[in-house]
């Protein structure tokens, strides 16, 4: 036997402008093809690392629904908790809506007065357009809260009311004077408010309503860490750039 070596002629250095299958390497092929067929190749590559990005981020997913359904099963403290974050991962992280529903719905069906729950549903219902639905959630989590502020903004803006002594425009105006609003309770209520206030016609009341609103939006901006500050200079010079 010989070794592979001997006896064999030596391999020179193949050609820089041909591959091994005798096609032109790809350096060649971008610089002779035309532009419609680098950008088609390109396009190509970068839909191929998105569909790698996406599973990935589905199979991350996909664990936590796994590790929260072991939970389930294991007996973990506050089942209707797991139910929502589950329902969570459905909505925020998959677009899988009617999933999420069922396990809402799960969590109420453990605890019927799960707040989270209700206010989640009602958020499903109304980005599906159904705001009967949506109204009949946010009435049973104030049926359970009388002054859930939240709830109580959403439903107003469901509303459609019959007159300047509307009980909707009451509640809202009892809940602004109470002391216990935080800073973001009290700009959805305002808003509420004010969309109410210029349906009936009381449009200085409801400008009034959506000022104090806008300043209380941007006091919850601070005290979330957001810079809210307004620097006329700066914003005119970016406007003359």
């Amino acid at each position: 036997m010989t070794k592979p070596d001997e006896g064999m002629p030596e391999a020179g250095p193949k050609p820089e402008t041909e591959a091994p299958d005798g096609a032109p390497p790809a350096e060649i092929a971008a610089e002779t093809a035309g532009p419609e067929a680098v950008i088609a190749a390109l396009e190509t590559q970068v839909a191929a690392l998105k569909d790698q990005g996406l599973r990935a981020h589905a199979g991350r997913h996909e664990a936590a629904l796994a590790a929260y359904g072991e939970a389930l099963v294991r007996g973990a403290d506050a089942p209707e908790q797991i139910f929502l974050n589950r329902a969570l991962v459905f909505s925020d992280g998959l677009s899988r809506f009617e999933l999420a529903e069922a396990e809402l719905v799960s969590a109420l069906q453990l605890n019927p007065e799960y707040l989270p729950a209700l206010m989640n549903l009602a958020n499903l219902a109304e980005d599906r357009g159904e705001r009967a639905r949506a109204r009949g959630y946010y009435t049973r989590a104030l049926s359970l809260r009388p002054w859930f502020f939240e709830a109580l903004a959403r439903y107003a803006n469901l509303h459609e009311p019959q007159g300047i002594d509307d009980p909707v425009i009451d509640r809202l105006r009892r809940a602004l004077a109470m002391p216990n609003a935080d800073a973001l309770e009290r700009a959805s209520l305002g808003f509420a408010l004010a969309r109410l206030l210029d349906a009936v016609g009381a449009y200085g009341e409801a400008f009034d309503s959506a000022t104090a609103a806008n300043v209380a939006s941007l006091q919850a901006m601070r005290q979330g860490g957001f810079e809210v500050s307004y620097d006329r200079a700066a914003h005119e010079a970016r406007i003359d750039a």
